[in-house]
């Protein structure tokens, strides 16, 4: 009976790690989506409110969801702490500082990267078209990764009960 409950118990184990691959899949395209809203949303703010950029910054953090928001309010908070910190500056190290926590690739990284080169050093006329250029780069990395999802997930998913199912037949 032992014997048959950790058989049970190795499929179940490998499914659930089938599934987590699944949720990694999903959470790197969500975080992806809330990256381009928030592109979205601060080159609204920067236009229309034309409050400073610590402020836009802020704004569009409070707006957003995801680990995106930390970065966008953290960058904010880097600005007014210390003023003589450019807007890219600000923007890359509370991009370093949640590096860890994103389900992102490295590819996904550079091009979000871009998104703080000349933040808060040229007009906003160019830092319009800047933001806009990142966020069809973004357009490009997310469908990428909605099509990594949908190739890999059911493979993941199936892959983790079937790798489970094969183990527990070995075993028998």
């Amino acid at each position: 009976m032992l014997r048959y409950f950790i058989l049970l118990l190795i499929v179940f184990i490998m499914g659930f790690i089938g599934m987590m691959a699944c949720h990694c899949l999903t959470t790197r395209r969500r975080e992806l989506e809330w990256f381009q809203r928030a592109l979205f949303l601060l080159e609204t703010e920067m236009d229309f409110s034309r409050d400073p950029l610590h402020v836009a910054l802020e704004q569009t953090g409070k707006r957003t969801g995801g680990k995106v928001a930390s970065i966008f309010c953290r960058a904010s908070i880097l600005l007014q702490e210390a003023p003589s910190v450019s807007g890219e500056q600000a923007f890359l190290a509370a991009l370093e500082e949640a590096r860890d926590e994103l389900p992102l690739n490295d590819e996904d990284i550079a091009v979000i990267k871009r998104i703080g080169c000349d933040l808060g050093i040229t007009d906003l006329e160019d830092q319009k078209k800047k933001i806009a250029l990142c966020a069809k780069a973004i357009e490009v990395r997310l469908e990428s990764a909605c099509n990594s999802e949908k190739k890999w997930q059911r493979i993941c998913s199936v892959g983790g009960w079937m790798t489970g199912i094969i183990f527990a037949l070995i075993l028998i």
